[in-house]
């Protein structure tokens, strides 16, 4: 399974991604189910909403490693921002992914010597499992990293402890949840390819998709804001060299004309890097045609003491999955250069063209029997990952054999275990920011 682009789609928060394609195989896993229930009883995880209450300290308190510090950026300039990740605890976890990251790192420390390195997703959660027109599986690469293997599975594992809290599952089945992530990964390993079914939530979400690319288009200009003269300069500086390295397909002469562009700031774990999209001519003058082109900065990943981050992660995913998916008619994404003109300084930006049907999954919105076959299907996506060659100083780097992969009973106990303690943390983190981040007066 390879890193694909997925589309954007007017009805839900407008973003690029990339997704894992799913093999056209026929294997069907069985699983535990988790049932939501209120959580009471010593058996019972408190829901989010009770430890947020109860957890934090004043708000003159160092911040801890997973508090994020409010003065290093200014909500006031992306209210919406605020709101977004203060919804929730998970929203708050997709926020804070560096310092995330990082507390991992710090936890491993002792094992990092015996673990393996591997091409990481990087950014792996349940909300990062998506459904397009192309397939479904595991998107949004743009924190590829070689690191230990560790830093995917326990980031995707307090992803599921945190939306277990949400859901208010009970201990047992916040578990069994977590137990099909390893089984995922475990089978993965075997290189067991996905279903060839698609669970029923995500069958339904395929089965809803229009072909409105009018709305589309229209949807994607709403979405845009205004820029200045200094970013408009920068964009359509890199639009014209982007346009010289892409050689085929061959295009229409005026298809890289600039028809509309701007700033977006739609997202959550990348809404603090610079993020701009472009609407292009496209094969032909009619609107229906054009080409929306986001030309996106990479995540900075200094920093983070045991993953190093790998530039062109994100478009090197994104044209190998368009390839095996057999897709000639869209744009190649090729990493371009350290632009000395941009308006953040000499960092690196990557293009990914959106497409029309994109649906994230949505913890509020999943229910309890859904949850169970996405998760097993993202350790399956982490496994394909991180089966994958990766860049190294001298060049590419052959990935670990699967049995060097092989996740012990011990190395599963501390991922739980750490899993767990990091939730705490995201909780804590959470409440805080409530508390120190002004939220947007409500209309």
């Amino acid at each position: 399974m390879a890193p694909m682009p997925v589309p954007a789609s007017c009805s839900r928060s407008l973003a690029a991604a990339l997704f894992l394609l799913v093999g056209a195989c026929a294997s069907t896993p069985g699983g535990n189910t988790p049932t939501e229930k209120a959580s009471t009883g010593a058996t019972s995880a408190l829901p989010i909403a009770s430890i947020s209450t109860s957890s934090s300290g004043p708000a003159t308190l160092p911040l801890a490693e997973l508090d994020f510090d409010p003065s290093t950026f200014n909500f006031a300039k992306n209210p919406d921002l605020a709101e977004r990740v203060a919804e929730n605890a998970h929203s708050y976890f997709r926020f804070v992914n560096k310092a995330f990251a990082t507390a991992v790192c710090r936890r491993f420390a002792e094992k990092m010597a015996t673990l393996p390195l591997v091409r990481l997703h990087g950014d792996p959660h349940i909300e990062q499992y998506v459904i397009t027109d192309l397939g479904r599986g595991l998107s949004d690469f743009d924190d590829a990293a070689v690191g230990p293997p560790v830093i995917d599975l326990a980031r995707f594992a307090t992803s599921v402890v945190l939306a277990s809290r949400v859901k208010g599952f009970s201990r047992a089945d916040e578990n069994s949840l977590v137990s099909e992530l390893f089984r995922g990964y475990r089978d993965g390993l075997k290189r067991t390819p996905f279903p060839k079914k698609a669970p029923a939530f995500a069958a339904a979400i395929s089965a809803s998709f229009k072909k409105d690319r009018k709305a589309f288009i229209e949807g994607a200009d709403n979405a845009m804001i205004a820029i200045d003269q200094a970013d408009e300069a920068f964009l359509r500086g890199e639009v014209s060299e982007y346009a010289k390295l892409v050689t085929a397909p061959k295009r229409a002469p005026d298809f890289f004309t600039v028809k509309k562009l701007g700033l977006f700031k739609l997202g959550i774990g990348s809404a603090l890097v610079r993020k701009y999209l472009v609407r292009l001519e496209g094969e032909t003058a009619a609107a229906e045609d054009d080409v929306l082109m986001e030309v996106k900065e990479i995540s900075d990943l200094a920093g983070v003491p045991c993953m190093t981050a790998i530039p062109g992660g994100a478009a090197e995913g994104r044209a190998t999955a368009q390839k095996r998916a057999g897709d000639k008619k869209h744009l190649v994404p090729l990493l371009l250069d350290e632009s000395k003109g941009s308006p953040t300084g000499a960092r690196r930006f990557w293009v990914n063209e959106w497409l029309a049907n994109y649906q994230e999954a949505r913890i509020k919105k999943l229910a309890s029997a859904d949850l169970g076959p996405l998760v097993y299907e993202s350790g399956l996506a982490l496994a394909e990952e991180h089966l994958h060659d990766y860049p190294g100083q001298g060049g590419p780097v052959k990935a670990p054999a699967p049995d060097k992969l092989a996740i012990s009973i011990d190395l599963e106990a501390d991922i739980r275990k750490h899993s767990n303690e990091l939730a705490d943390g995201i909780v804590r983190g959470w409440d805080r920011f409530k508390r120190d981040v002004p939220m947007p007066p409500k209309n």
